[in-house]
């Protein structure tokens, strides 16, 4: 008679471990399966992306800015160009931008700060006084405005070239009266350097920026004819920020601008 054959104890946990692993693989392939598959049901259906023009509930919504409409005599003014711009910060920062809607409505998400407005559009001028048009937005806060505008004005036009005659286009052009206060007026240059604006009749001041350019200035008369601004290459400032002991500051934020406004 033969002697039974006993397999050792340490084996057969081994093997027991094993087979354990063995079904935990094959449970989660099943599962993962079931979640990709086309069979899934609804509890393993994905959701959805979100339809177009819906946000997702993650996205930050906007904290503070300048929102408004712009009005006539005669109520809403639609596609008018309205400009902030931060005061005092002359020629070198480039203002914000927008479009009145159909109601006259705008919105321009904006920091904290002091900014100063202009609004804009061919045939209309602005009828708000210069101290009106400034407005202070408060941190994580919507400032409230009204801008008005009056049929009338004159058409002042111009042309902006490089110091080689070629044209600049998406220049910023900002108008004013030059001789009496009065409200400015934001225009760009199109791809063939030109631009143009409504201001009421008389001497204007007009200050053009453009990126990689020094700003320039001329006086134009309006009506008249059109006024020609030629740009030159900006230049480099070059330094080093020092402390008290003379050593240099790594990381310090520079800031230029042009004073002249």
């Amino acid at each position: 008679m033969h002697d039974r054959f006993e397999v050792p104890s340490d084996l057969r946990r081994a093997w027991a471990v094993i087979a354990g692993l063995v079904a935990a693989v094959a449970a989660a392939w099943l599962v993962v399966r079931d979640d990709g598959g086309e069979g899934g049901g609804a509890a393993s259906a994905k959701a959805p992306p979100p339809a177009a023009g819906v946000r997702r509930t993650t996205e930050v919504e906007p904290t503070s800015g300048i929102r408004g409409r712009v009005v006539g005599p005669d109520g809403a003014v639609p596609g008018a160009r309205v400009c902030a711009v931060l005061a005092g910060a002359g020629a070198g920062i480039l203002p914000s931008c927008t479009i009145s809607d159909e109601g006259g409505a705008f919105a321009l998400e904006r920091g904290p700060g002091s900014y100063e407005l202009g609004a804009s559009r061919a045939g209309f001028v602005v009828a708000d006084a210069p101290a009106d048009l400034r407005v202070v937005v408060e941190p994580r806060t919507w400032a409230d405005v009204t801008l008005h505008l009056l049929p009338g004005g004159v058409p002042l036009e111009g042309v902006v070239y490089d110091a080689a005659g070629g044209a600049v286009a998406g220049a910023w052009v900002r108008v004013r009266p030059a001789f009496e206060p009065g409200a400015v007026v934001h225009a760009f240059s199109d791809e063939d350097g030109a631009f143009s604006a409504t201001v009421p009749a008389g001497t204007c001041a007009v200050a053009v920026r453009a990126d990689g350019y020094a700003p320039a200035r001329v006086l134009a008369q309006a009506p008249g004819p059109p006024a020609t601004v030629h740009l030159v290459p900006e230049s480099v400032v070059e330094g080093r920020v020092v402390g008290p002991d003379g050593g240099g500051i790594e990381g310090a934020r520079v800031q230029a601008w042009d004073t002249g406004g």
